[in-house]
Formats: structure tokens, C-alpha cells, sequence
């Protein structure tokens, strides 16, 4: 696929599978540039919240969560998870079944941070205990991920049928 060469300023899809039996503070995928500059998912523990955030230098770029997001991924089960950005527009699935937001901050004026080489991505977690949103401290997956991929283009709007076979 085409990079999105270090930059979320645009539509993208971020998708992969995960399988896990418990959701604790965990970076199933982030990036982090320097400081408060970030863009991630965040399961939380202590509410059953699932977060998608970005922060840039410290303000909120975006900020959105699926209540209760953690019970729909942590049964042991594989499920296929996909964040699309279309326009001002944010869309989250889970196995393909498009879930009802909560906003903190909606995309907006604020510009998304560029991620370059020296940023650092977590996918599946990190070596180190990461403190992020919230001053949490996150930690790795309880379980794996596969078929992570990342796209400079919006693969859905809608609901849809997850794919069942390997990325090519």
C-alpha cells in the first residue's frame, strides 16, 4: 500500500485483529512522537472504556471512546477492530458492526501531529510500561494481534463484513 508518510492529516483506516480473555490498561497501537504528542488506542480497565485519541503537544486533536468497548473485544475470541477517518467524519467497528461514539473533542482545527522517523509506534504493546491518556500507564496486549495494517484512504463508512482471509 501507498505510506501515509508520517501523517494522519488525511482519510486513513488502522485495522487488525486482536484476541485477548482480559482487557487491562493496554497499547493494542500507538504513536508517539515527544511529550504529549500521540495518537492511539486505548483500552482502560478501570471504566470498561475504549479510547481512540490523539494529542498534540498536550491538546486534544481528537478524542473519542466506545462505552463499555472493552466486554466487546476481551472473551477470548478473535475480533477484527477498524478505525476509519473520512473527512471530519470518525467511524469505529468492531467485527465489522459500526459502535456508537462518545466525543470528548471531534476532529476539528486543530492539526493532527506529523509522525516522522523518530517517533516511536507501539502495536501490541510496549517494552515498558507507556504512560498516556489519562496518566495511565498502559502495558502490552494479554494475548496477540494479527493483520495490522495502516491506509492513506477511508475503507469504510458502514457496516461491513470483516475479512476472513490474510491481508495480501
Amino acid at each position: 500500500g501507498t505510506s501515509l508518510n508520517g501523517t494522519f492529516d488525511q482519510n486513513f483506516t488502522i485495522d487488525f485483529d486482536i484476541k485477548t480473555s482480559s482487557i487491562t490498561a493496554c497499547v493494542p497501537f500507538a504513536m508517539y512522537a515527544s511529550g504529549n504528542t500521540f495518537l492511539g488506542v486505548f483500552p482502560h480497565n478501570a471504566n470498561g472504556n475504549t479510547y481512540i485519541v490523539c494529542s498534540n503537544g498536550g491538546t486534544s486533536v481528537f478524542d473519542y471512546w466506545i462505552p463499555n468497548g472493552n466486554a466487546l473485544i476481551a472473551d477470548n475470541t478473535k475480533h477484527h477492530f477498524e478505525i476509519d477517518r473520512n473527512g471530519s467524519d470518525f467511524y469505529v467497528f468492531i467485527d465489522g458492526s459500526l459502535k456508537n461514539l462518545s466525543v470528548n473533542t471531534a476532529i476539528g482545527t486543530t492539526p493532527i501531529p506529523s509522525f516522522g522517523a523518530t517517533c516511536t509506534a507501539f502495536i501490541g504493546g510496549t517494552s515498558s510500561s507507556f504512560v498516556a491518556y489519562g496518566g495511565i500507564t498502559y502495558d502490552s496486549i494479554s494475548g496477540y494481534m494479527d493483520e495490522f495494517r495502516v491506509l492513506n484512504t477511508t475503507s469504510h463508512t458502514g457496516t461491513f463484513t470483516p475479512p476472513s482471509a490474510e491481508y495480501d
